[in-house]
């Protein structure tokens, strides 16, 4: 028996609260919150006798960035105080920071836990070590490896190209066990790695598991810390890249340099003293827009080797060779417009970069010119074998042209190759310094323990200076190398944001510039914006919108005010959090069913659309689509007649009509992924066999819980069984709790319809309308394939014929009497009930096995859950 329990585990995540998803908050409440929760639950039949829980400090200080870990420890010292049976004697321990380990230690060194690291066969990389799922990859680059020593600018400066990082990346991957295809996405410059001549320089690239995807931190160290070089984001791709008609590409294009059996001059040699490596161009070809270097469809085609003298790089291991990448991606400068030679250009960072196999001797690649911009270029770039096989997809590499000399490489319009921390770092290490001596803890919670108080605070440093420090700092964040300050004098007045949309990238602002108060017409460049900030600040907003901006942008829409409208202008008015929460209205576009759940990404995979259940209101399947994917899209199917004054559908079939209508003006054609929710279940499976019946392929159907439509009812022999069940177990105490309950269920009953109609919800009207449909539904036999997600079967009582009964009294079928009628059904279990199964802790589970199935449903897979679930 355990009858003591100590709860340690927290996580945190920096960030203003307006650049923070649900699902990331989430992530910082579940394992104080959810996880106290679920242990409450664990030991209510068997309590312990003693139960410590780990807090923090932080519910003094405030810290910035981190409202969500506030309230999650705040909650365990309302737990602490609850006199919740289960827990016994409860302590919460508020720790203050630690010297040598935690998670504020942790944060300045990367983790210091990892375990002894273990060589690896590649390359680039000497060593991994892995802990709590992330994996860490070591190295070093010394001033006489080539991939340094043969890039080099022509004022002597050695630095590993944006490439370089890439096949670190890869070989990281390689090294983890990660087959083809995968995608790198946003991937961002955040410093170059510059290596001195006659010396070395250590790096680590970090392979962090996330919901989205897995996060890839690549630093480079000093000799006081870490510096980060790039991030960017690792995610799963379609299983093969499609072939190019080269043939047809040349046929269209007029020959700018042909083939001399030796290398071609590439455009960045005016500022590049490259090494053999990088003697790779063996042919070019121009479209006819490129004559003028004018148009937006300029595009290239080039024909690229490495020399046979260097084909031992590849035997030795790499994936993406950097020199011919560097030049296959980069070759095509010259179609920018008024491309100058004497002008050195750096990589900002990919939108997208997408590897379906390693790249051979020789390639081919073909360029198209986005428009960048002032000071910038942005490309797409495919690159296939000599055969058109497509290798590597590159979408929006995006340049900046330094206007400089290139000594002091301005990636960031500031000289930057000596950061010693990163953002926020120096008060830290100054706070990690002081902080308690691992050494002191178990006297220091012995003590604790010993003082009988349900909540105290341990801190080695003080803590009215901490919160008084904190408070003049305000909610701002300390970014670059500077502290946060106060909004500067400017010409224009402050306007306070007016809406979501403006208080969103107003946050974004804050965050990236450090500004303690911005206005809707402050300008980015005025509050010292540059171009590194420009990135990330449109990686954020492709993260929350699903838009994607070239940097030129800020040009055009310089505040936020200008930006928000441009937002506006491209993906919809924006409705407010509070109108959100109470009524998902219409979208844009007059459409009756679809209401936009998660806007998604370009090659994230098809769409999903997701029918609400029997109330009509899709409102309970949010945290679903978000935990879906942040590349998918996301549509939910809501009821017609929910808002306003349509009558509902009289049938399911109608209704299934209905939503085909507007789902195929999202996707006019299939394969089709489409999924319901408890009744909703129904109108997907009748949406899937419309589809089919007008000649269209149905990849998936997913049904949440759903029950055939005309469950079997309760006999009265069963009935009495229960009761008679109920009373064994309760004693007379059963007829008072019996009136109780129902009492409590008519007040409910009678009091949620006004509430919903208030809210604009006719739920009443679409419950009623369903009940009526299910009668005249007719079941038909269907060979499509379809999941049923089902939680674990609530067998309370046991009645005639063997047979069980829930407790919300129903018939318990293993396969909710689905399996007559379906000759391709999957049947899978999740954590929860009926209706939590899709809400948070829960719908983790149920996101992950649906990520899984979806993507292989994109493939024409299948998949095992069990390895899903992993």
């Amino acid at each position: 028996r355990i009858t003591d329990l100590i709860h340690a585990a927290g996580t945190v995540a920096d960030a203003p609260i307006l650049a923070k998803t649900s699902a990331e908050i989430e992530d910082v409440l579940a394992p104080k919150v959810h996880g106290t929760r679920n242990l409450a639950h664990v030991f209510a039949d068997a309590p312990l006798r003693r139960t410590v829980l780990f807090a923090s400090t932080s519910t003094e200080i405030a810290a910035a960035g981190q409202v969500d870990y506030l309230a999650a420890n705040e909650y365990l010292n309302a737990v602490a105080g609850a006199g919740i049976a289960a827990f016994g004697q409860v302590t919460a321990v508020n720790w203050g920071v630690w010297s040598e380990i935690g998670m504020a230690a942790d944060a300045l060194s990367g983790g210091q836990d990892m375990p002894a690291p273990v060589p690896v066969p590649q390359p680039l990389l000497t060593a991994r070590t892995e802990a709590d799922g992330a994996q860490r990859f070591l190295g070093s680059l010394s001033s006489t490896d080539w991939i340094i020593a043969e890039h080099r600018t022509r004022d002597g400066v050695a630095l590993l190209p944006g490439t370089g990082t890439i096949e670190l990346a890869a070989q990281a991957l390689q090294a983890s066990g990660r087959a083809f295809p995968w995608a790198l996405r946003d991937l961002t410059f955040l410093n170059p790695l510059i290596v001195e001549d006659g010396s070395t320089r250590a790096f680590r690239l970090t392979l962090t598991p996330r919901e989205d995807g897995t996060a890839m931190l690549l630093e480079a160290g000093l000799e006081d810390g870490q510096v980060p070089v790039a991030e960017a984001r690792v995610t799963a791709a379609d299983n093969a890249g499609s072939r190019l008609d080269l043939s047809a590409l040349r046929s269209r294009m007029r020959v700018e340099q042909a083939p001399t059996g030796h290398a071609l001059e590439s455009a960045q040699e005016g500022q590049m003293a490259f090494g053999p490596r990088w003697r790779v161009l063996r042919a070019t070809w121009f479209g006819p827009e490129a004559s003028d270097n004018a148009g937006p469809d300029r595009e290239g085609l080039a024909e690229l080797s490495l020399p046979d003298t260097m084909k031992g790089d590849l035997e030795q291991g790499f994936v993406l060779h950097p020199a011919l990448m560097d030049i296959a991606t980069g070759w095509a400068m010259a179609l920018v417009p008024n491309y100058d030679r004497g002008q050195l250009w750096v990589p900002l960072s990919y939108h997208a970069l997408t590897v379906y196999a390693p790249l051979p001797q020789v390639v081919v690649s073909h360029v198209r010119v986005r428009d960048g911009g002032a000071g910038y270029a942005g490309f797409d770039v495919t690159l296939t074998d000599p055969e058109g096989m497509v290798l590597v997809e590159v979408e929006g590499l995006t340049l900046r042209r330094l206007d400089a000399s290139p000594a002091t490489l301005l990636i960031a319009d500031k000289p930057a190759p000596r950061i010693t921390h990163r953002p926020g770092q120096e008060r830290l290490v100054h706070m990690v310094s002081q902080g308690i001596p691992a050494a002191l803890g178990p006297d220091l919670l012995n003590r604790a323990l010993q003082s009988g108080r349900p909540q105290l605070l341990i801190s080695s440093l003080d803590l009215p200076t901490l919160i008084a420090q904190e408070t003049r700092a305000s909610r701002a964040r300390e970014v670059g190398t500077g502290q946060s300050f106060e909004r500067p004098d400017l010409d224009s007045a402050y306007v306070e944001p007016r809406n979501d949309l403006e208080r969103s990238l107003a946050g974004f602002f804050r965050e990236l510039l450090g500004v303690q108060q911005v206005g809707v017409e402050d300008g980015f460049f005025d509050l010292g914006g540059h171009s590194l900030i420009a990135v990330r600040l449109f990686a954020m907003i492709r993260k929350a919108y699903g838009l994607d901006l070239p940097l030129a942008t800020l040009f055009e829409a310089p505040n936020v005010a200008a930006l928000a409208a441009l937002v506006e202008s491209r993906i919809g008015p924006q409705v407010t959090e509070a109108s959100t929460t109470a009524a998902p209205a219409p979208v844009a576009g007059g459409f009756t069913h679809l209401v936009p759940m998660s806007q998604g990404a370009a090659g994230g995979g098809r769409p999903l659309f997701i029918v609400a259940g029997m109330f009509g209101n899709v409102l309970n399947l949010r945290a679903l689509a978000q935990r879906l994917s942040p590349d998918r899209r996301v549509w939910g199917l809501q009821a017609r007649g929910l808002f306003g004054d349509a009558a509902p559908h009289e049938t399911l079939a109608e209704a299934a009509a209905s939503c085909i209508e507007e789902i195929r003006q999202i996707q006019p054609e299939g394969p089709y992924l489409i999924a319901g929710f408890s009744g909703g279940g129904l109108t997907a499976l009748e949406i899937g066999r419309q589809l089919e019946d007008a000649g269209q392929a149905v990849a998936k159907v997913v049904m949440l819980d759903t029950p055939v439509p005309m469950r079997p009812e309760l006999t009265r022999r069963d009935r009495l069984l229960i009761r008679a069940a109920e009373l064994r177990e309760e004693g007379p105490s059963f007829f008072s709790r019996w009136m109780r309950q129902r009492i409590a269920y008519e007040r409910a009953r009678r009091r949620a319809a006004p509430e919903a109609e208030a809210m604009g919800f006719h739920n009443a009207a679409i419950h009623a309308a369903f009940l009526g449909a299910l009668p005249r539904y007719q079941l038909r036999h269907w060979d499509g394939p379809v999941t049923l997600y089902r939680p674990r079967l609530d067998r309370r009582f046991k009645v005639s014929n063997g047979q069980f009964v829930s407790t919300a009294r129903e018939y318990v079928y293993e396969d909710n009497l689905w399996s007559p009628w379906l000759s391709d059904l999957t049947i899978e279990e999740v954590p929860g009930d009926h209706d939590s199964m899709v809400l948070e802790p829960c719908v983790r589970v149920l996101a992950a096995r649906m990520r899984a199935e979806l993507s292989a449903a994109d493939q024409g897979e299948t998949v095992s859950f069990g390895q899903a679930a992993e």
